[in-house]
């Protein structure tokens, strides 16, 4: 019963934002008008985005965007024709921490895109999917807080997220796991998938929807209500 509540609620929301994004078009128009997702839909059947977003730190209301990388995962069919990966122009230089964890320079983010474009980006690649990320909350309090300070509006999202089904997998025992277990890289050597290089946004997206397939493969294909979690 508690999951329908929520179910209602969340549809209730994007009628509302639909409205609010009309008049304002482009891509929050677009993805607002191709409506939330069919909960009822085989997993198996997704239409979802995997996504990873650099970030300068935690908090989305005081940290930067730096680099997105991003893959669609179509059933369980992922477009290695559709990726893409960029970056984005910070608000202030970088520090020796940031540099240290992601590899990028001042120099290299001078380059990117400015954050209202990479919003436009997101939302249009977004448009009609799932998002699909390992520790979504961070993916979704990034582009929510965006959203809001660039249009005025805080868009509903439905998220897979790879980090909660990892803690659900059967395979998966919370009380054996020790600290780190359950980061991307640790989850897909569990999983014996191959190492990627960590916090280098594109190689993460695409090692989140395979570690998704992974966690999914040999299992009834449960209709999306299950997994997703509702923002």
């Amino acid at each position: 019963m508690a999951g329908l509540i929520r179910r209602r609620v969340f549809h209730a929301r994007w009628s509302r934002f639909k409205a609010e994004a009309a008049p304002l078009g482009g891509a929050v128009a677009a993805y607002a008008d191709a409506g939330p997702p069919d909960l009822a839909c085989p997993a198996n059947r997704l239409a979802a985005l995997a996504l990873d977003m650099e970030t300068t730190g935690l908090d989305p209301k005081r940290d930067s965007l730096l680099s997105v990388g991003h893959v669609p995962l179509d059933g369980r069919m992922i477009t290695l024709g559709g990726a893409a990966r960029f970056y984005v122009r910070p608000h202030r230089a970088l520090d020796g921490v940031n540099v240290a964890i992601h590899g990028l320079t001042d120099s290299v983010v001078a380059e990117g895109i400015e954050p209202t474009l990479a919003l436009t980006r997101l939302f249009t690649a977004l448009s009609g999917r799932i998002l699909l990320a390992h520790h979504a909350d961070l993916e979704v309090r990034f582009l929510q807080c965006m959203a809001q300070h660039l249009w005025g509006l805080t868009p509903p999202m439905a998220a897979l997220d790879t980090l909660t089904l990892a803690r659900r997998h059967p395979r998966i025992d919370p009380e054996t796991l020790g600290p780190g277990d359950l980061k991307l890289g640790s989850l897909r050597a569990r999983f014996h998938l191959p190492r990627l290089q960590a916090h280098e946004a594109l190689a993460d997206a695409l090692g989140a929807a395979e570690l998704f397939l992974a966690l999914t493969a040999g299992r009834r294909s449960p209709p999306l209500g299950r997994l997703v979690r509702l923002f």
